[in-house]
């Protein structure tokens, strides 16, 4: 066998091994108290102060966060207003721009994810989820903005929410 060709495929099948394991490091995580689930590629650190509660994880300099505000009534026609309210709280105009807004249904619920630039050069993409009784933010954040958004992908599609 040619010695280049050898060595193209030790290469492909290496990139194949490392890319499964990545995909398998993965793991569900569920919250009954935050009335959620999804998956984190590391253990995430989780904290409650009175309403909010809180799940994090760092992996591969990208950082995953579910905040969950609890115990609140949130009104079924007021949907669209809080989650605006909700992004408009967390983005500062003056020094981040938003690159792209999208409105989702995540769990049969409204939704909106906005990704961000901020002036450090952080790509954020925040996602905003609310039903009856809590509001749901996710974001995920990191440097590289094709990393982060296929991240964020993953992130946001195994979130359920009960």
């Amino acid at each position: 066998m040619n010695p280049c060709l050898k060595s193209l495929l030790i290469v492909l099948f290496l990139s194949y091994i490392n890319n499964a394991y990545a995909q398998s490091a993965w793991q569900i995580y569920q919250y009954p108290k935050a009335g959620c689930s999804a998956d984190f590629p590391e253990q995430p650190t989780t904290a409650q102060e009175r309403d909010v509660w809180t799940a994090q994880a760092k992996s591969k300099d990208i950082i995953y966060q579910i905040v969950v505000n609890l115990n609140k009534q949130y009104a079924k026609n007021n949907f669209e207003a809080i989650i605006a309210e909700s992004i408009d709280g967390f983005i500062n105009p003056a020094t981040d721009k938003i690159e792209k807004t999208e409105t989702l249904t995540i769990s049969n619920l409204p939704a909106k994810q906005v990704h961000v630039r901020s002036q450090d050069g952080t790509y954020l993409v925040f996602c905003t989820i609310v039903n009856n009784t809590a509001l749901y933010q996710i974001a995920v954040a990191g440097t590289n903005m094709a990393q982060t958004v296929a991240s964020a992908k993953r992130f946001l599609d195994s979130l359920k929410i009960q």
